[in-house]
């Protein structure tokens, strides 16, 4: 009897925590899945000039590091080569020349593990960035896949899906041994790259938002 009444307290005292796991389990779930169809939105309506002074507008369908596989008039649907192109257009992103592929590197404060550094590969609408840190007596890293919702060359703003592993005491996300994901919005103005999260992970009943902030520089 005693034992079952243990059992039967126990299984009380787990089940509101069991149920807000499984709805932010249920919430998370149904952000990635939003996320993952949103990165393979293409852009809705571009501009190309080729070296030989055609110019072809319409809705970009793929693109790859080769080419560019656009639609125009009527449904037709052209491919066109990188290296035959002058300039490229994209109208929705208010009519600012479009960014070609760069990489990023940086040093920030904050999550995963206080001072860190950061290395990233960006392409026109989407891009991968990683984050390590080692301080003391823990360590940190991090990964970002995010899609770019402004990009030019002052300034990118990024929606991020993150998931990474911080151990050791003290650190940033105030948990040792934890690995956690969950979704960010990061920020690069100039050299100033920002960054805020909001992740869940395999501690129970555990919500955090770690942050990141320092230099980062985009070499586009």
């Amino acid at each position: 009897m005693y034992n079952l009444e243990c059992l039967q307290s126990n299984q009380g005292n787990r089940s509101p925590m069991t149920t807000r796991q499984l709805r932010m389990a249920f919430f998370l779930r149904g952000a990635l899945v939003a996320f993952l169809l949103f990165l393979c939105v293409p852009a809705r309506s571009a501009e190309i000039l080729t070296d030989d002074g055609q110019t072809f507008r319409g809705k970009i369908l793929e693109e790859d590091a080769a080419s560019v596989l656009m639609e125009i008039e009527d449904g037709v649907e052209v491919r066109i080569n990188k290296s035959e192109i002058t300039y490229l257009q994209r109208e929705e992103g208010g009519g600012k020349p479009a960014v070609s592929d760069y990489p990023l590197l940086g040093l920030t404060f904050g999550a995963p593990a206080v001072f860190n550094g950061v290395a990233g590969y960006y392409w026109p609408g989407f891009g991968v960035k990683v984050s390590l840190g080692y301080w003391v007596e823990f360590w940190g890293a991090q990964a970002d896949l995010s899609k770019t919702l402004v990009q030019n060359r002052s300034f990118q703003l990024d929606l991020s899906l993150v998931g990474g592993h911080a151990e050791g005491q003290g650190n940033v996300v105030s948990h040792t041994n934890w690995s956690y994901y969950g979704l960010g919005l990061d920020a690069n103005v100039g050299d100033l790259g920002l960054e805020l999260d909001v992740v869940t992970g395999d501690k129970a009943n555990t919500l955090a938002f770690p942050f990141q902030v320092g230099y980062v520089h985009r070499f586009d």
